[in-house]
């Protein structure tokens, strides 16, 4: 008769006789796991419930959503962040304090630092890269066209101290008055002389304005010119310049070469902020989303054949997707919605087609193909116009025509 002693051995001290009940799961004579039925019934219908998207309550505590994904009109940021799920610490009471020198050390992290005057001295290279940031980040589907304003002044009527302070104090209020819906970007630059200078990307929130017409663009001239107090010929050609911008790539192409553009030493004698913005500015996210981890690899996976097909030196974007837990890609938003179709978030790009695409970037989710060509006919309209808009700027300087 074979007893249990000699099953264990000759298979293992982990088989055990069925009729015990003490191993649902044993091993075989190879070393090899024995499933019971049960257990094969139980995990393919967890299979099926995850395939479906109704995990149970053990895989959804597995497949947390930790990853954070917020998408804006010329941008799409990634963020992890794991402490989501942890209860949130209740708040001390003001009197309370357990550790003195952890609770003085903390309070001192938090604090932003104390601004002195004159202490900023240069636009430095992350005030531009945050400058690239905010402009990518603004809902441009929900503004009128823009215009880029240029203002100056001759350093014999107003020096450079009280031209700012003319700026913020006088100028700014006034075109509030002219345009109550505005919007915008300033930018503080030092001229090459050292004197500083203006430069305005000027939206508004009446998208039926025409903001390029030459009625409002008369009212902020003369706006300026009461600001510096200069009401000579010179102050009213070359004071303030205004140019329209009538689309997303003209804006870019503005901000790159006039708004983003480095000091390169130029500002020892220009202190104080470099650049700022309306606080009615619409940059807040159009949709806020949360992955696991699952649907962040499939998403990186997007993201580096994205990157691929637009340059061929695409290695340190990649790595930073591959090393860093929070980055972020500035794509069109056509690109975006095809990602989120592919995600399967369907209610987003519903969202992107109805209320957001038609307006004025269009419906078509175009992906960037890998060495495009440009069409010839669009490149030279393109340069019609520009030798158009640079002959009438002429004429207005000059007051004749050609």
């Amino acid at each position: 008769m074979i007893t249990v002693d000699d099953l264990k051995q000759k298979f293992g001290a982990g088989c055990a006789p069925r009729s015990s009940g003490a191993h649902p799961r044993c091993k075989s004579h190879n070393g090899n796991s024995i499933e019971s039925n049960s257990d094969v019934r139980s995990r393919r219908s967890d299979r099926r419930k995850r395939e479906k998207g109704r995990t149970s309550g053990t895989s959804r505590e597995r497949e947390q959503s930790l990853y954070r994904i917020k998408i804006y009109e010329h941008e799409l940021s990634f963020d992890f962040i794991p402490d989501r799920y942890e209860p949130k610490k209740s708040p001390k009471k003001a009197n309370e304090k357990i550790f003195p020198e952890e609770d003085a050390a903390e309070e001192e992290k938090n604090v932003p630092p104390v601004r002195k005057e004159g202490d900023i001295t240069t636009f430095s290279k992350k005030s531009r890269f945050r400058l690239f940031r905010l402009f990518n980040r603004v809902h441009v589907s929900r503004l009128s066209d823009a215009l880029f304003l240029s203002l100056t002044a001759s350093p014999k009527a107003i020096n450079s101290d009280d031209f700012q302070y003319a700026f913020r104090k006088s100028f700014v209020p006034r075109l509030k008055k002219i345009l109550p819906n505005a919007c915008w970007i300033w930018r503080l630059e030092p001229h090459r002389s050292g004197k500083p200078h203006y430069h305005l990307l000027l939206w508004s929130h009446n998208v039926q304005k025409n903001m390029q017409s030459e009625y409002w663009k008369r009212k902020i001239r003369k706006a300026w010119r009461l600001t510096i107090e200069d009401y000579s010929r010179a102050a009213e050609l070359y004071s303030c310049k205004i140019r329209d911008v009538d689309s997303f790539q003209k804006a870019r192409s503005y901000m790159s070469q006039y708004l983003a553009k480095e000091d390169k030493g130029r500002s020892l004698t220009v202190t104080g902020r470099r650049w700022g913005r309306t606080k009615n500015l619409p940059v807040d996210p159009i949709a806020d989303i949360w992955l696991n981890n699952s649907e962040r690899e499939y998403l990186e996976i997007l993201a580096k054949s994205i990157l691929r097909g637009q340059s061929r030196d695409s290695s340190r974007s990649i790595e930073r997707i591959e090393s860093y837990d929070s980055w972020f890609l500035w794509l069109e938003l056509g690109t975006i919605s095809w990602i989120m179709e592919r995600l399967h978030f369907h209610d987003v790009v519903d969202h992107l087609d109805l209320h957001v695409l038609p307006q004025k970037t269009g419906t078509n989710m175009v992906l960037p193909k890998k060495n495009s060509e440009k069409n010839s006919s669009e490149s030279l309209d393109s340069k019609v116009e520009y030798a158009l808009s640079i002959k009438e700027e002429y004429e207005e300087l000059a007051g004749h025509a050609l």
